[in-house]
């Protein structure tokens, strides 16, 4: 387009001129915002592939907690029928490995909590940029199609009007 307005600079009239310039600014506006939109986009993305969400670690640990709950349940359980106090279960190496369950479950949890925030204000900083380029790219389309009946009717106007004597 812009090798055309060239063509009609030297050949045509000054207004068929200006409406061919019009409309290919319009259109380099489109292909930047659409441009800058992507890399946008691109750089949200590298930044949340860069920071998984630990979700085999939750699993794991709760995996992991669950069968040692489970356990001590069962343990106390047979205490109970027993006819034992739970208080005897004090110090107990399966409710040392419960707490070390719960404090792993803790720390992992944070950790994809923290990565699932990060990466949700990372998908809303997407979200916002192609909100803010789709109004530019409706803006610059009612811009454009203007430029474009503006270019055509110059252009129409231009042919239909006998040369000039020399």
């Amino acid at each position: 387009m812009a090798e055309r307005a060239r063509r009609i600079a030297l050949l045509g009239p000054g207004d068929v001129t200006q409406a061919a310039e019009n409309l290919t600014h319009a259109m380099q506006k489109d292909v930047k915002v659409s441009i800058r939109f992507v890399e946008v986009c691109e750089s949200e993305l590298a930044a949340i592939e860069g920071r998984p969400v630990p979700t085999e670690a939750v699993a794991d640990v709760t995996a992991e907690y669950t069968q040692r709950t489970e356990r001590l349940i069962e343990m106390m359980s047979s205490y109970r029928d027993q006819g034992r106090e739970l208080s005897d279960l004090d110090g107990h190496p399966l409710l040392v490995e419960v707490m070390t369950s719960i404090e792993q479950y803790s720390r992992v949890s944070a950790d994809a909590l923290d990565a699932l925030t990060a990466n949700g204000g990372q998908l809303a900083a997407a979200v916002r940029e192609a909100e803010a380029t789709l109004d530019v790219l409706k803006r610059n389309r009612t811009a454009r199609e203007l430029s474009r009946e503006r270019f055509t009717s110059a252009a129409r106007q231009a042919l239909g009007t006998p040369p000039l004597p020399a």
